[in-house]
């Protein structure tokens, strides 16, 4: 999706829905919810790319899924037909020294459960076409057009829709074709890179990012580290020192880019956390990631420079007897997946549009609701839902679309405010020369 600007509405004529929702790898699940519990909804899901799941495992907890039967958008059966392994223990641990020691823990029921993706969504999606949604995909959103004063639709008396005051999407797509949709409610499931969410907040920096590398491979050299279970969260070490740049990195963007800055190579102390979880791609897979909180100061390492870090330190983390490149000289990794993602947060979440930001409401990551110290995705949207979907519900059913009344979904969680307090003892502040040769307390 490209930018979504709030102007003034026009009068072209287009499909009109109750709601659109924007994003359908995630969005599906939201829309399938509404519908399902009241199927007189029109409703449409509009998605850029095709709308399916990836061929790889979500890792959550069995409890979290029970959203998805209490909002009637999947059975129990079809979710463990879903479902390609479960596990436990998971392993909680902090290496606080050089020499090994610190402690770990074993928790149950936590992440144990690797879920297909491409399964759920595929699922999801058959459902909601069932009951008469409509799947846009391969559809670009170029804009959306919201009027500045709200005027309620329904006519109570002849219970007709006044569409003149309907948000208006500008669409593409695959054929470059414009398409027009005219909505009640727009509901903004782009994630963490929505551009809706880019807009309202501006030019303002996250006050914090997580970074996280990794993937999935196999290999004969993994040991049993932790019986049939994971890692939720282990450290090898303190906050070490990594640079900026990674080896073959002379400076953060190349000369082309509209970022390119000639900085010199920096360090910073950075800890470095990792997580394990067996794959379903079969018994000598592990899937494996490195994660670091931080700040965006200009100092911290690039998402390169972090990945030779990870594939430096993954053998003495999974216990291999080679390094990375030996194993892959020797031909004994089997690559599957790797990714790199980059998590902003920021203290001033729930996001919160303007006044004049009406019919538009945020789920997910789009709403900036999950935690600091948590990846978002799937886990954060199915936590809020059952709590979202039937405000959305209240909603559309009273016409209560303007914005003061759609703010009230997204309030103030206290519980994610204390959470940054966690964000920052786990993140290594960046140390100044001058700060560092201050005289000891006396």
């Amino acid at each position: 999706s490209s930018s979504a600007a709030a102007t003034t509405a026009d009068d072209d004529d287009g499909d009109c829905y109750d709601v659109v929702v924007c994003g359908g790898t995630l969005g599906i699940f939201t829309a399938t919810a509404l519908l399902a519990r009241d199927s007189s909804l029109k409703i449409a899901v509009l998605e850029r790319g095709p709308l399916l799941g990836r061929d790889q495992d979500w890792n959550i907890a069995r409890s979290e899924l029970a959203a998805l039967v209490e909002l009637g958008i999947m059975t129990q059966q079809e979710i463990e037909e879903c479902i390609e392994l479960e596990f436990n223990p998971m392993r909680v641990g902090f290496k606080t020294s050089s020499d090994g020691s610190g402690f770990s823990t074993p928790v149950n029921d936590v992440l144990n459960i690797g879920i297909s993706p491409k399964k759920l969504i595929a699922t999801a999606r058959k459902k909601f076409e069932d009951l008469g949604g409509t799947v846009l995909e391969k559809v670009s959103l170029s804009s959306i057009s919201i009027p500045e004063n709200y005027e309620g639709e329904l006519d109570n008396t002849k219970k007709e829709k006044n569409t003149n005051n309907f948000a208006v999407l500008q669409c593409t797509d695959s054929q470059k074709q414009n398409l027009v949709l005219r909505s009640r409610l727009v509901v903004d499931a782009m994630g963490s890179g929505s551009p809706i969410a880019a807009q309202a907040r501006g030019p303002k920096k996250p006050d914090g990012v997580c970074l996280v590398v990794g993937g999935s491979m196999a290999t004969d050299q993994f040991k049993d580290l932790n019986s049939d279970g994971g890692d939720l969260i282990y450290t090898m070490n303190g906050a070490i020192e990594v640079p900026t740049l990674a080896t073959d990195q002379q400076y953060p963007f190349p000369p082309s880019s509209p970022n390119y800055i000639q900085t010199p190579n920096k360090t910073s102390e950075i800890q470095l956390f990792w997580e394990a979880f067996p794959s379903s791609a079969g018994p000598s897979y592990r899937t494996t990631y490195m994660f670091a909180y931080m700040d965006t100061q200009q100092q911290r390492p690039s998402l390169q420079r972090l990945f030779q870090e990870y594939w430096r330190l993954l053998p003495e983390y999974q216990n291999l007897d080679h390094s990375i490149e030996e194993l892959v000289d020797m031909g004994k990794i089997t690559p599957k997946r790797f990714l790199y993602a980059v998590f902003p947060t920021y203290t001033d979440s729930p996001i919160q549009y303007p006044n004049n930001w009406h019919r538009l409401v945020s789920v997910g990551d789009a709403s900036g609701i999950q935690s600091p110290l948590s990846f978002g995705g799937f886990g954060a949207l199915l936590r809020h839902m059952p709590r979202i979907i039937p405000g959305i519900e209240d909603a559309l059913a009273k016409d209560y679309l303007d914005h003061s009344s759609l703010k009230g979904l997204n309030p103030y969680l206290p519980n994610l405010a204390s959470t940054w307090m966690m964000q920052t003892s786990m993140s290594a502040p960046v140390v100044s020369s001058s700060s560092s040769s201050s005289s000891s307390p006396s």
